[in-house]
């Protein structure tokens, strides 16, 4: 089975997926950590800064990433991790600089 999509397609189209809370794309943020194409199927791991995440944002997150790629007519597959230290430190500092700030 051949698909009509690329990896190149797939990493614009979830580029564009903001944070919610966050000035950034999840991409930029370091949460979409890898995505691999198989025939008819899309898997992208979704790495969270910490395991506690609240449930409510995770769906979120898995929910907008599912919909940026919905036209491709695939199966998507949302595999979840937690950020090691390195990943965590990155995601901190863009949070700061990031943050939404409500007036």
């Amino acid at each position: 089975m051949t698909h009509n999509f690329s990896e190149n397609y797939i990493r614009r189209e979830i580029g564009n997926v903001m944070h919610p809370m966050i000035q950034c794309s999840l991409v930029d943020l370091g949460i979409v950590k890898n995505i691999e194409i198989k025939p008819g199927r899309i898997i992208i791991t979704l790495v969270l800064p910490f395991a506690e995440v609240p449930v409510s944002m995770k769906e979120y997150l898995v929910d907008s990433l599912k919909e940026s790629v919905e036209e491709v007519n695939a199966e998507v597959e949302i595999q979840t991790d937690v950020m090691n230290k390195e990943e965590l430190k990155k995601f901190l500092e863009l949070e700061k600089k990031y943050w939404k700030h409500v007036a």
